[in-house]
């Protein structure tokens, strides 16, 4: 020691006397001293030995534990293709020139804690077989891990180049401790491989950060990390991961990634987000996230996925995806257009709640469990044209304030409706499983393209949506639907009525019975036929079974016949002359039509029975002709 550093605050020491004490294999200690020169071991003449580990599989074996600590490295410190045997300790050093430790081995723990490289500095093809710690350690510009090997390392609120760093290949076989590790430059850990534990909590990353094609082989944490530019991940692989908190501002790309363990990406926020052909093994959590636009095109979900109180600003793609076990989007918030068209569900899904302010594209779905949108609100178009519900579609309480198609739709169990508000449903040539039920209780809707042949036996629905349902066939100039419609409204009303109220009788179910014979409602004229051909044929055998309609003989009363043998008085002469069954029912259909033949006359009994009939003709004509004119005026 001969003079005092550069800013005259610490003793200088010459490197040269630093590399003597390597090479001969002693221990090399300094605390606060300023070494000047260059720290080149190349030069020195130390024994070369084999080793698997060494980039160029021979390098110079340094046996010597070296401590330098708290110093000042004014020159170049070439380092490389070493293996140091004793411990290594540059805790709290400040590297002034480029620092190489490229290629060497590192058999005992190594320490850079707090220390600073001011320049280029390169552990590339380095291997620590303990742990190693760069703790608080600062890289000003371009640092270099690429391919190196650590068995246990710590980096916890290093800060590293806003230039690049790079730690392509590397392979971490033990715990990684990342905590609060800032990257302002670009970060590469394209193809790193993390077999132990790894954390990035609070980590953040000021440019690209790169992990494509890393492989993290156990628990991963990227909790409340932000990512300020991109952050690629695509192709990767995950066991147990976390994201919680994670914030994405520059874009998330996670295509064709393989989670295999539980991935946890609640309260995360996304700028946009790809997670397309990506593979998720077990559970998968985005609850309370936000994104703006996200991807989630040709992907396989093996677990249950929670989408709950996530809201996505943008749009939202999910076509072709796989669900194998539940999916949940309750209270998820959609501003933008969702597209699952052609996925598969195979467990339960949940909307409950969800609000869609654009399109809702699921055409071509496949719902294999309990699907519920209970409480859904629709802004935009609903389209789930060619879906497959196999077990109950629940809209209980939904709001759809433009058109929901369902064309073509199959539906295996029961189409829930009740208290839903519907603008326009679109059923054309939508199926339904014997069995299923359409329950429309208490639900509002302005339009509804649904046949009436698809309702009949399945409809679930009180007094006011059958009545709205008759305004919609109207409306729609689909009058047969109408019609078939307003009978069964009356035949389900007239069944929920009792024939006795208390012990009188209830008159209005009376006069239901009466409506549904005589001319089904008013919509049914060929029931006033019917019965009208019944009546007559009633009174025909009522007359026949009586004799009681004789025929005045053509030449009764003329000269030479006897008074006495008046057809009405003489009592033998239904014996002589009594008429057939037809004869019996001809003058029978007359009557009805209030146009009896001449000379045919009825006797006894038969003349109120004829009263009555002739009363009945004309009501049911006036029935008929009412319902047929206002089936034919419309």
């Amino acid at each position: 020691m001969n003079k005092m550093s550069p800013s005259g605050s610490l003793p200088v020491f010459s490197a040269s006397s630093v590399l003597d004490r390597i090479e001969g294999g002693d221990p090399v200690i300094f605390e606060g001293v300023a070494i000047e020169g260059d720290l080149d071991i190349s030069r020195l003449d130390l024994p070369l030995c084999h080793s698997d580990l060494a980039e160029g599989k021979t390098a110079k074996r340094v046996v010597s534990d070296i401590k330098i600590r708290n110093c000042q490295i004014l020159g170049q410190a070439n380092l490389s293709d070493a293996i140091f045997e004793g411990q290594v300790d540059f805790s709290g050093c400040d590297f002034s020139q480029e620092a190489r430790f490229k290629g060497s081995v590192f058999q005992k723990p190594a320490r850079f804690e707090a220390a600073v490289f001011y320049r280029y500095a390169t552990f590339r093809d380095a291997v620590f077989l303990e742990e190693v710690r760069f703790t608080g350690a600062v890289f000003s510009e371009i640092v270099n891990f690429g391919r190196s090997v650590f068995q246990q390392s710590i980096f916890a609120s290093a800060k590293f180049s806003p230039l690049c760093t790079n730690f392509k290949g590397a392979s971490f076989r033990g715990e990684t401790d990342m905590t609060g590790v800032a990257f302002p430059g670009t970060a590469n850990f394209r193809s790193a491989e993390f077999m132990g534990s790894v954390g990035f909590w609070q980590a953040s990353f000021g440019a690209e950060a790169s992990f494509e094609n890393a492989a993290f082989l156990a628990y991963a944490s990227f909790s409340s990390a932000e990512f300020s530019g991109m952050a690629d991940f695509r192709q990767s692989s995950f066991e147990d991961s976390s994201f919680e908190s994670a914030n994405f501002l520059g874009g998330a790309v996670f295509i064709s990634v393989g989670m295999a363990g539980r991935a946890d990406f609640t309260h995360s926020r996304f700028r946009d987000a790809s997670f397309d052909t990506s593979i998720f093994g077990q559970e998968l959590d985005f609850t309370g996230s936000y994104a703006e636009n996200a991807r989630f095109a040709g992907s396989r979900f093996g677990g249950p996925v929670s989408f709950e109180g996530m809201t996505f600003l943008g749009n939202v793609v999910m076509d072709g995806s796989s669900f194998q076990s539940e999916a949940l989007f309750d209270r998820a918030e959609f501003q933008q257009m969702l597209s699952m068209q052609h996925c598969r569900l195979h467990g339960p899904a949940s909307f409950k709640a969800a609000a869609f302010s654009g399109a809702a594209v699921l055409a071509g779905t496949k719902f294999e469990g309990d699907v519920s949108f209970t409480s859904s609100a629709f802004g935009g178009r609903a389209d789930l044209s060619g879906a497959l519900f196999s077990e109950d579609a629940r809209f209980l309480g939904a709001r759809f304030s433009d058109s929901l198609d369902m064309t073509a739709a199959a539906f295996k169990k029961n189409l829930i409706l009740e208290k839903a508000s519907i603008k326009e449903l679109r059923m054309a040539e939508s199926t339904f499983s014997s069995g299923s039920l359409i329950s429309l209780k208490n639900a509002e809707f302005q339009r509804l393209e649904i046949q009436w042949s698809v309702l009949q036996g399945r409809l679930v629905a009180d007094g006011s949506v059958y009545m709205a349902l008759v305004r919609n066939f109207r409306n729609l100039e689909w009058f047969l639907d109408a019609d078939g419609c307003y009978f069964q409204y009356r035949r389900d009303s007239q069944g929920e009525k009792p024939l006795l109220r208390g012990r009188r009788l209830n008159w209005s179910k009376l006069f239901d019975m009466m409506a549904w014979i005589s001319c089904g409602y008013g919509v049914r004229p060929a029931y006033t036929i019917m019965l009208s051909l019944g009546l007559v044929s009633f009174f025909a055998l009522l007359f026949w079974a009586s004799g009681g309609i004789v025929v005045e003989p053509l030449d009764w009363a003329g000269p030479g016949t006897d008074p006495s043998q008046d057809p009405v008085l003489d009592q033998t002469w239904d014996s002589q002359h009594r008429l057939s069954f037809l004869d019996n029912l001809y003058y029978s259909a007359l009557t009805f039509l209030s146009r009896p033949p001449g000379k045919w006359y009825s006797i006894g009994i038969s003349r109120y029975a004829a009263v009555l009939e002739g009363t009945l003709g004309w009501l049911l004509m006036a029935l008929f002709l009412v319902t047929l004119g206002r089936i034919m005026i419309r």
